[in-house]
């Protein structure tokens, strides 16, 4: 997997701005992101989808009780054992044997369920706007950081496909 190689000018300027906190960041720079997607209600329920994307071997962590559609993909279990194959729907993670390995580079984005709509790849970060202006249904909601869309569609999902988004 390639490693992200920041441009000479960018670390001059964050060298300048971090100054011997500049070792850190560049370590922090170097860890793997968090693989989040946010469950589209609209479509499907958390737990639907989490069963759906667990066949799949799919090892998914919802982080919070509260907002089950919230999700981390935590890799996929490989079952070695097989022929290569990963696990499939008449095994489950548990007994597969299998070891969590990491899904290949774009498969969040070519799955079916993506296809469907049923999740949206989004950070944790971004989602947290949207959960702390708890939007509800009927609202009128001046939404203007609305590119690429991710936390207009959570809006929307939020306040169960009523109200207003402008």
């Amino acid at each position: 997997m390639k490693t992200y190689e920041p441009k000479p000018l960018f670390l001059e300027r964050m060298k300048k701005i971090l100054g011997k906190d500049m070792d850190s960041y560049l370590e922090f720079l170097k860890k793997p992101l968090t693989r989040s997607i946010r469950c589209n209600t609209l479509k499907i329920s958390p737990e639907k989808l989490k069963e759906r994307l667990e066949s799949l071997g799919w090892k998914i962590k919802q982080l919070f009780k509260e907002y089950p559609e919230i999700m981390v993909v935590e890799g996929k279990y490989f079952n070695d054992k097989k022929d290569d194959s990963y696990v499939n729907n008449n095994q489950s993670v548990s007994d597969s044997g299998g070891k969590l390995v990491d899904l290949a580079p774009g498969e969040i984005g070519r799955s079916m369920e993506h296809l469907l709509g049923y999740y949206y790849i989004q950070e944790i970060a971004s989602m947290l706007s949207v959960l702390a202006l708890k939007p509800g249904p009927g609202e009128l909601v001046l939404d203007i950081a609305a590119a690429p869309g991710s936390k207009t569609t959570q809006i929307a999902a939020v306040m169960k496909n009523t109200g207003t988004i402008i």
